[in-house]
């Protein structure tokens, strides 16, 4: 299969399809197409740029070669050109807009900020799922649904077993310190 890319020989930049060339340039698709096919002069931000033609099938996000294993499968019998994790990564990223109301990139923000460690014990996530570890997990305030940060999953269990109540946490720690 065949399809066009733009490419961009003064930034070495590759845009595996025109819309997102566009988006990143911040530019209209006609503006792109116009300016490779010599029609008018366009401002700098758009020097050096080539339609290319792609010959092998490639992640229309990340650009990895696709293949048998780390293709994404077909939906309704089309292929869909992304791979696993692209995929995986689309829909990590549509359940934290949907359940959090945060994009992925501020997941990533505050897995930045607190380290990469839960926000309450500081550790790394243990936790492991079909043999991988898991992320930490969005704690969030179920009555305002506003996010409070990062936690493992011990953590966010313990959280949600005593329903968020402080008075419940206080009286564990009182019983641990009473049986030392």
């Amino acid at each position: 299969m065949k399809y066009k890319a733009i490419y961009c020989h003064e930034t070495n930049e590759f845009w595996p399809t025109l819309s997102a060339a566009a988006k990143e340039l911040g530019t209209k698709i006609e503006t792109i197409t116009r300016y490779i096919s010599g029609d008018v002069k366009y401002p700098r931000a758009l020097e050096g740029l080539t339609l290319i033609e792609i010959k092998d099938d490639i992640c229309r996000k990340c650009l990895v070669v696709l293949t048998e294993e780390n293709q994404y499968p077909l939906y309704k019998g089309k292929k869909l050109h992304i791979c696993k994790d692209c995929q995986k990564r689309v829909q990590r990223q549509n359940e934290y807009k949907r359940c959090y109301g945060i994009l992925l990139d501020e997941y990533e923000d505050m897995l930045k900020y607190q380290n990469g460690v839960c926000a309450i014990c500081k550790q790394h996530e243990t936790a492991k799922q079909n043999g991988k570890t898991k992320m930490l997990c969005v704690d969030h305030d179920h009555k305002t649904g506003k996010v409070r940060g990062l936690l493992c999953t011990k953590c966010n269990k313990v959280l949600g077993l005593v329903d968020d109540n402080k008075i419940i946490l206080e009286n564990m720690i009182d019983y641990l310190g009473d049986k030392k």
